[in-house]
């Protein structure tokens, strides 16, 4: 008799536990799902951002480089020149 109430018990109490654990489970992997769409949502949209945005920067930057050259290559005479008066003096 003390064994099938406590066997009783044991089974109650058991049960409650797998049902707070399903419970807090399927919580669990709600909330993950939710964060995981909103990441990889967010990540998707960042990333489809700068994807679209690279042929603008590649064309503004291969637009500049002939005047970085150009004002590099004109300086470079005064550069050496300077470079030169330095050493003899």
């Amino acid at each position: 008799m003390v064994y099938s109430a406590l066997r009783a018990l044991f089974d109650r109490v058991c049960s409650a536990l797998l049902a707070i654990f399903d419970t807090v489970y399927s919580a669990l992997h709600a909330v993950f799902d939710t964060v995981y769409s909103a990441v990889y949502s967010a990540l998707r949209a960042v990333f489809g951002m700068v994807y679209s945005a690279l042929p603008a920067l590649f064309d503004t930057v291969y637009s500049a480089l002939p005047a970085v050259f150009d004002t590099v290559y004109s300086a470079l005479p005064a550069v050496f020149l300077e470079l030169c008066q330095k050493q003899l003096s």
